[in-house]
């Protein structure tokens, strides 16, 4: 699956983040990484992101 397929799936509540990571294959954190560089608004903290 497309990087962005998955995010619009995790967007839409259709995908868990971590389902959609897993399935263009990448861990948790890069793909909230990836999110995050692309400007996109995510609503976890860095403080939230290291509880994983």
């Amino acid at each position: 699956m497309s990087y962005m397929s998955a995010l619009s799936f995790y967007r839409k509540g259709k995908l868990s983040l971590g389902k959609a990571a897993e399935l263009v294959g990448m861990d948790k954190i890069d793909f909230i990484r990836r999110i995050q560089d692309e400007e996109i608004i995510f609503d976890y903290t860095d403080d939230e992101i290291c509880l994983e």
